[in-house]
């Protein structure tokens, strides 16, 4: 010990040695510090999926329906954003190294997920009234627009609203309702509110034009009332007018109850039109509307109003598109602001009493009620008021018109695979539905309907060639009627009958018949046409499974067997034995695909990245590719399901348009 101190006490008496050795010893930790730092975050390069790269709204690929929040969204990370963007040479190395994995792994087919959330950035929307003018994530939103009426009060604890998208050039991946910040699964347009404030949450999840991936969300409240009369008006409780006429709406509820009501004008009854719509004359100065209602246990509730006409010249004034007009869709768009002088001032938009919202363009969109529709605007600026009522006659015309002349040869032309006079054996049908102008222009999904007994059908995909909907069918008839309308305002309207017949959920309600081909490798058949169960509520995901299970095969997949189930990788001993590719096919490939190599596959297995980077399975049912996955599908008795092997996006099996890309099938199938 004493030894050790004699040593410690010289090696401090010098202090030139001492300053060495406290360098050394810090440059040694600083270089151990950063190489472990940078092990430990290398990245892992996964190869990326080549057909989801290319777009992953196709059959090909794990699918979400527009609508359908099925999962929570991942966080998203820069890793992740990384891994998306990939060096394709380097994915090309590891290609070996993912053919060896897939033969041994996912033994028991179970549905592997391997696909990653790319970063973005998260843009919150805040409302005017909530919005931090410092805080930078109060955004203009540019992105969608809803029916929901911040601060509303309702009396019904079902509350529907739609939601719109303002801009085309983004692809909708994903949209989520929070209700109370509790994910709404399965949302279809309609959630329960609580009794008091609710809070909804819309988020929507985006991919732009270049392939960025970044989510948007608003949130508003709701206040829902069942116990109280709650009275609703057009109008204001104190407001200036500058005209002596006077329209405006009153109703009142007490929960799911609409309840008759008594307006008077300083003290004389007034009768309501069509319904909630009053219209009176005012004299000059102070005028009461006085507005009250009653219920069943006699409890009363009364508003007043007070309405102060003035007469006399105003700047206010109110620029609109909108006309008094007879109609023959359900839906009608217009354009209104309000002005004061060169001030912008606050307009309100009514459409039979009911507030619609608009963007920050002053464009709105209306649904229409078969007869008269009144739609009102209502500027305001400081103390003034300006009102104006515009009346809509929507009338609905009968396949053909009553002579079956009225039809337009340039109307709009309307493709769907929706048969007139068919029986459906099953709840849901899908459906796509193309609309193109005289011109061959393809016509917007906004601009577009789907009715389906009385109840409009929301989009459940849309890839920039076709729009996919689910129809909800009922036992017996089933009327569904298809709208489109161009941009000269011309309008083509289809109306189709169907018989349904629903069992339970469960019992078989047919057949259909499965076949699986790799016809491009020279293979045939994989699996011949087969005859299958299908029963009510299971998707063919399920019964694709079921088959290949029965026929020995594992398989490799994203996505779960219940949500986004893409088919990535067949498995079985020798299942790709002397492959032959044609030579005319491999020609096109050489030219056009960015690897290809006839030599590249796995003998015990086949799926993406197999032979080129454009190769993997798709399926199209009765001739038809759709742009969604096998667990959003559903078969009907008597359908044809064939899966198929491409080596190229779906072009050489045409199935090119199921990518919903803009290249097109080429000159044959093989």
């Amino acid at each position: 010990m004493k030894n050790i101190y004699e040593s410690f006490k010289k090696i401090i008496s010098d202090k030139p040695k001492l300053f060495r050795y406290f360098t050394s010893l810090i440059l040694i930790i600083f270089c151990i510090s950063y190489m472990g730092n940078v092990l430990n975050n290398q990245d892992v390069l996964d190869p990326e999926n080549p057909i989801k790269g290319f777009a992953k709204n196709s059959s090909q690929v794990a699918l979400a329906s527009q609508d359908e929040p099925l999962v929570e969204i991942e966080e998203i990370n820069d890793e992740n954003a990384e891994k998306e963007t990939e060096d394709e040479n380097t994915q090309d190395n590891k290609k070996g190294a993912e053919n060896n994995e897939n033969e041994g792994d996912n033994e028991d087919g179970d549905a592997e997920s391997d696909e990653n959330n790319p970063e973005s950035s998260n843009v919150e929307i805040l409302n005017p009234e909530d919005a931090n003018k410092n805080n930078d994530k109060s955004k203009i939103n540019e992105y969608f627009t809803t029916s929901i009426i911040h601060n509303e009060i309702v009396t019904e604890k079902e509350y529907s609203f739609i939601i719109k998208q303002k801009n085309p050039n983004l692809k909708v991946k994903k949209t989520e309702i929070f209700l109370n910040d509790i994910l709404v699964p399965e949302f279809n347009g309609t959630v329960i509110l609580d009794e008091g404030k609710n809070s909804i949450k819309v988020k929507v999840t985006y991919e732009d034009v270049d392939g960025k991936i970044f989510s948007v969300s608003k949130t508003y409240s709701v206040h829902l009332n069942t116990e109280d009369i709650i009275i609703y008006s057009s109008l204001n409780e104190e407001m200036k007018v500058t005209k002596d006429k006077l329209s405006f709406t009153a109703w009142a509820k007490k929960g799911e109850k609409t309840l008759p009501i008594d307006v008077k004008l300083n003290e004389q009854k007034v009768k309501g039109e069509n319904g909630n719509r009053y219209n009176v004359t005012l004299n000059e100065g102070e005028n009461k509307v006085i507005i009250s209602a009653s219920d069943d246990s006699g409890n009363t509730e009364e508003k007043s109003f007070l309405i102060i006409y003035e007469k006399k010249d105003t700047k206010l004034k109110i620029i609109t598109n909108l006309k008094e007009q007879h109609v023959t869709i359900d839906e009608i768009k217009f354009n209104a602001i309000a002005k004061f002088g060169e001030d912008k001032a606050k307009l309100t938009v009514e459409n039979n009493g009911t507030p619609i919202a608009g963007d920050d363009k002053g464009n709105y969109t209306a649904n229409l009620i078969e007869g008269p529709n009144y739609i009102l605007l209502k500027a305001e600026y400081g103390d003034e008021t300006l009102i104006e009522e515009y009346r809509i006659q929507y009338e609905v015309l009968p396949p053909g018109g009553e002579d079956g002349d009225w039809e337009d040869p340039n109307n709009p032309k309307i493709e769907t695979n929706l048969k007139d006079g068919i029986t459906v054996k099953s709840s849901i049908y899908d459906i796509y539905v193309i609309a193109r102008d005289h011109k061959g222009n393809r016509i917007n999904p906004s601009q577009m309907r789907v009715m389906c007994n009385s109840e409009q059908v929301g989009v459940h995909w849309e890839d920039g060639v076709q729009t996919s909907y689910k129809l909800p069918i009922r036992n017996g008839r089933n009327t569904i009627m298809i709208s489109a309308y161009d941009s000269e305002g011309k309008i083509t309207m289809e109306r189709f009958d169907i018989k349904g017949i629903v069992k339970d959920k469960g019992e078989v309600n047919g057949h259909a018949t499965i076949s699986i081909e790799a016809t491009t490798i020279g293979l045939g058949y994989v699996i011949p046409p087969t005859k299958v169960e299908i029963r009510e509520g299971e998707p063919a995901s399920v019964v694709l499974d079921k088959l290949l299970k029965e026929k020995g095969f594992k398989y490799k997949s994203t996505g779960r067997i219940d949500n986004a189930f893409y088919l990535a990788y067949l498995k079985k001993p020798g299942l790709v034995s002397n492959p032959v590719i044609p030579e005319d096919l491999a020609k096109l490939l050489e030219e056009e695909a960015e690897r290809f190599n006839p030599d590249e596959y796995n003998p015990n297995g086949l799926g993406e990245y197999d032979f080129s980077n454009g190769s993997g399975w798709m399926y199209s049912v009765n001739g038809h590719y759709p742009n969604y996955g096998f667990s959003d599908c559903y078969l009907l008795d008597g359908d044809v399901m064939r899966i198929r092997f491409t080596l190229y996006y779906g072009r050489d099996i045409g199935g090119a348009g199921g990518l919903g890309s803009t290249g097109s099938n080429w000159h044959k199938e093989w």
